[in-house]
C-alpha cells in the first residue's frame, strides 16, 4: 500500500513510524525494537500501528523497499558512462554506494551492511544484482550466463556489505577516500591478483 493512496492522517502516521524506526535503529538492533517503543517514539497509538503494519519487521521491509527505490533513482541519474572502462564504472558505482551510506540514516546502514532477516537481505541482494546488471550490460551480460552473473552479484554484494559493515563499525582501518578504487580492483581482478 502506497502512502499516496491513503488519507493524509494515515500517511502522517506511517511517516512518523518510519522516522521513529530509523531513529531507534541508530542505537539498537531491529530484534530489540518493540511496537510499544515505536508508537511512543512516533507519537501514535498501538491500534494505529497495527492498522498500518502487521509487525515491526513489516515496517522495516517497507522502509527498506522505500530506500532501495530512492537509491535506484539516485544511481540511475548518474548511470554508468559506457565510455568508461568497466573497472572505472564499477569504481564509480561503489563510490555512489559509499556516499549514500555515509549520508544515510540507520535504515540505510542496515541495508548496506547486510543486516536483517532473509527477506531484507534478499531485497538488498536483488537491488545489487539489478545495479550490477545495469552496469555490466554491455560487457558481461552477453558473455556470462544469468546463473554466473547471479553468483557474481551475490558474492559481490556480500563482500561489499561486509566491508561497509566494518567501515560503519570503525573496525576496517581503511581510508574512505581510496576505498572504492581498492574494492573495484578486488572485484575486477579477484583477490588472487592482490595476494599474488
Amino acid at each position: 500500500m502506497t502512502d499516496s493512496s491513503l488519507d493524509p492522517r494515515r500517511t502522517r502516521s506511517r511517516q512518523k513510524l518510519r522516522a521513529a524506526l530509523a531513529q531507534i535503529l541508530g542505537d539498537r538492533q531491529l530484534e530489540e525494537v518493540s511496537v510499544d517503543e515505536l508508537t511512543r517514539a512516533a507519537g501514535v497509538s498501538r491500534p494505529t500501528f497495527y492498522s498500518n503494519y502487521e509487525s515491526v519487521q513489516g515496517l522495516m521491509e517497507e522502509c527498506v523497499s522505500e530506500r532501495l527505490l530512492a537509491f535506484k533513482e539516485v544511481f540511475a541519474i548518474e548511470d554508468a558512462d559506457l565510455s568508461l572502462k568497466p573497472i572505472k564504472r564499477l569504481e564509480r558505482f561503489l563510490e555512489q554506494v559509499l556516499d549514500v551510506v555515509e549520508s544515510g540514516d540507520a535504515i540505510t546502514h542496515y541495508i548496506f551492511a547486510g543486516k536483517g532477516d532473509p527477506k531484507v537481505k534478499a531485497m538488498s541482494t536483488r537491488f545489487t544484482l539489478e545495479a550490477l546488471k545495469l552496469r555490466s550490460e554491455s560487457d558481461v551480460a552477453s558473455t556470462v550466463s544469468k546463473e554466473s552473473l547471479a553468483l557474481y552479484a551475490t558474492f559481490y554484494s556480500g563482500a561489499v556489505s561486509n566491508v561497509i559493515s566494518h567501515l560503519l563499525e570503525g573496525s576496517l582501518g581503511a581510508k574512505r577516500d581510496d576505498l572504492a578504487p581498492r574494492l573495484a580492483k578486488l572485484i575486477d581482478g579477484g583477490i588472487g591478483d592482490v595476494l599474488g
